[in-house]
């Protein structure tokens, strides 16, 4: 049995660079802006115009609710890219979007009630 000449280096250490996480969010003006893992970038705008709200109020099922406001997000693209994303990925969306919501809703508030004040 003979060894060869040329013994194989040990394979290098190399660090993998940690994979991007996703969904990542901006918030740009009046506006949620999501990086996606498979659908490129959402604009989810965080005025809504009433007339969602009062449809929605109709709706008795609350993920009936949840899915007639995403249908009415963003262009028309929108709905058609949030149905190809995970399920999991939907819902940090989804859980972001009513977070800014929410925040711009109590400073609309708070700026109303300064203003009232004066």
């Amino acid at each position: 049995m003979t060894e060869s000449a040329f013994t194989e280096p040990a394979a290098p250490t190399i660090e993998k660079a940690p994979e991007p996480e996703f969904p990542q969010f901006r918030l740009i003006e009046k506006n949620l802006h999501v990086l996606t893992s498979t659908q490129g970038e959402l604009v989810l705008p965080l005025q809504v115009k009433t007339k969602v709200f009062r449809r929605i109020s109709e709706i008795d099922d609350e993920m009936k609710q949840l899915f007639a406001m995403l249908d009415d997000l963003g262009d028309a693209e929108t709905p058609r890219k949030l149905d190809e994303l995970d399920i999991f990925e939907t819902q940090k969306i989804v859980g972001r979007f009513f977070e800014e919501f929410a925040a711009k809703a109590q400073a609309t508030v708070g700026e109303s009630q300064r203003s009232s004040n004066s």
